[in-house]
């Protein structure tokens, strides 16, 4: 099965240098942030699903407060597949679908791509091919637009697995084949090994068993190589049958066997039901009348399980459905508190463009009120000025009159000297 990237199943990571990244506040929030991110994805999803999850939620919390849309986005993913992964689905979709909605608003892309995929394996395991295939093919059309090829062949894969599940062998090696060439070129290792497992079984399942064979065995070199153990017992199933399908029983016991006991191990019911189903079949036709019962006891043991987690998955189906519901009327109130609130925001607009027209008007009333008081002052002034320079003229032609007459005067009145000189002279005669 393809996973949505980035959640493939990876070897555990060592976490400690990125906690003391996560933990040191001096570094710039998006350095941060892609520390945590990989401590959810890588170091815990697969190990400790649980604690993904907290940590994931402590990642979309601080996203949240920096307004960093992207990073909340993929820690709802992370928060999702943790769900997923314990088999909790119908919160699983809840927390795709939150993320899917914040992507799109955000015309986050990579992450938009990412959780069509998700949801389409969550609707994919609950055998809901044709939603799952609504879902990949819209992840395959926004990747194709994009250029992402990545998400290009990351969908082809999860098409593939679908059309194999409906019997489309044919749709399904072209599917798969794409995708193939695609992760070759890319240098994705772990969608070319899903790849070549998925092609070994379309090939087994229309008889060309050498195919199986080759490509199976790809797969198993490619998935030992990655520690990809519950994959790896995949693909060893696969094989096993198609030796025994070819009359090469003793290989293909050998490989069943392997398969089986890692599957144990990993608690793979599905590829423990396959191992045990083949190797009963086999035991059957050699005589083995003990292992032979064996193994279909545990088949059978199997087969219930799985088919209590199918009764499951539709009581979960219907929960989904419910909690679908659900968030699409808590959506709804959102979006009229945020109408309302919208409308209250324009409402206080409006007062606040009413009161800058009105003071507006009151600064252009008081303006001219000064121009004109001004223009008043200046004809005052000018008044002023025009009476001081006749007053001034005035002054002047008075001033100018008196000197005159005081010439006069003094031309017609004798000197001072002359009086005394005659005053002498009178005073001289006896």
């Amino acid at each position: 099965m393809f996973l949505a990237a980035p959640f493939f199943a990876l070897p555990q990571l060592k976490t400690d240098s990125l906690f003391k990244v996560w933990n040191d506040q001096s570094r710039p929030d998006t350095i941060r942030l892609q520390a945590m991110q990989r401590i959810c994805a890588k170091g815990y999803l697969y190990s400790k699903p649980d604690t993904a999850f907290i940590l994931a939620n402590e990642l979309y919390e601080f996203a949240i407060k920096k307004k960093l849309y992207s990073y909340a986005a993929f820690a709802l993913q992370v928060m999702g597949s943790s769900c997923s992964i314990r088999a909790d689905h119908a919160r699983s979709i809840e927390y795709f679908t939150r993320s899917l909605k914040m992507a799109e608003e955000h015309n986050d892309f990579k992450n938009v791509s990412s959780a069509l995929n998700n949801i389409g394996v969550i609707y994919y395991e609950q055998g809901q091919n044709g939603k799952a295939i609504e879902y990949y093919s819209r992840s395959l059309a926004l990747s194709e637009k994009l250029n992402k090829k990545s998400g290009i062949a990351l969908a082809l894969g999860n098409l593939g697995s679908v059309y194999q599940s409906l019997g489309q062998n044919k749709k399904a090696i072209e599917m798969q084949t794409r995708c193939l060439k695609i992760a070759e070129e890319i240098k994705n290792k772990e969608t070319y090994a899903n790849a070549i497992h998925a092609l070994g079984v379309n090939y087994s399942d229309i008889g060309e068993l050498e195919k199986t064979i080759e490509y199976e065995s790809k797969a198993i070199e490619l998935y030992n190589e990655m520690n990809d153990f519950n994959s790896m017992a995949g693909a060893m199933a696969i094989m096993g049958s198609a030796y025994v399908k070819s009359n090469q029983s003793e290989k293909g016991v050998a490989i069943l066997k392997n398969a089986l006991d890692i599957s144990k191990k990993g608690g793979l019911a599905i590829t423990a039901r396959e191992a045990s189903q083949y190797l009963y079949l086999v035991y059957k036709k050699q005589g083995k009348t003990a292992d032979a019962l064996a193994m279909h006891e545990y088949y059978i043991s199997m087969r219930d399980s799985i088919q209590n987690e199918k009764n499951q998955g539709r009581l979960l189906e219907q929960e989904m459905q419910y909690n679908y519901e659900k968030q699409k009327a808590l959506d709804q109130k959102e979006q009229e508190k945020l109408l309302a609130v919208a409308e209250e925001q324009e409402q206080k607009q409006k007062v606040v463009t009413y009161s800058v027209f009105a003071g507006l008007m009151l600064v252009l009333l008081f303006a001219l009120f000064v121009f004109n008081r001004l223009r008043i002052t200046r004809k005052q002034k000018e008044v002023i000025e025009t009476q001081k320079e006749l007053v001034e003229q005035k002054q002047k032609e008075v001033i100018d009159s008196i000197k005159y007459a005081k010439r006069i005067q003094q031309s017609l009145l004798p000197s001072e000297k002359y009086i005394a000189r005659n005053l002498q002279h009178l005073n001289k005669k006896p």
